[in-house]
């Protein structure tokens, strides 16, 4: 079976991408991608679920990044941390994830 033009084929996956705010139960998840190492990590920072608590709480935000697709949900893949004082940000992405069919990501 051909998949056609690339737009075909990247439609016929069926991605879906969904960025929001950390959430209470996202904490540990996203303290995991702090300590992955790749060249996605930006300032190599790593932080604990209570760390990521104490960073919103001093007014940065914790951005997590869920994926999933026609072949299943991968879970909470990325995290993007931005302090509000500054124009820094830290960004740690996970490769290699495979589809669990659990939300959370802990595969």
């Amino acid at each position: 079976r051909e998949a056609g033009s690339f737009e075909q084929f990247f439609a016929a996956l069926q991605i879906d991408i969904r960025i929001a705010k950390m959430e209470e139960e996202d904490a540990g998840r996203l303290a995991q991608l702090t300590e992955r190492t790749n060249q996605f990590n930006a300032r190599k920072a790593l932080y604990s679920a209570e760390q990521l608590h104490e960073f919103c709480a001093a007014g940065g935000s914790v951005i997590k990044t869920a994926v999933s697709d026609r072949f299943g949900d991968y879970g909470i893949v990325g995290v993007v941390l931005i302090r509000k004082d500054d124009a820094e940000q830290s960004v740690s992405h996970e490769h290699g994830a495979k589809p669990s069919g659990d939300a959370s990501g802990d595969a």
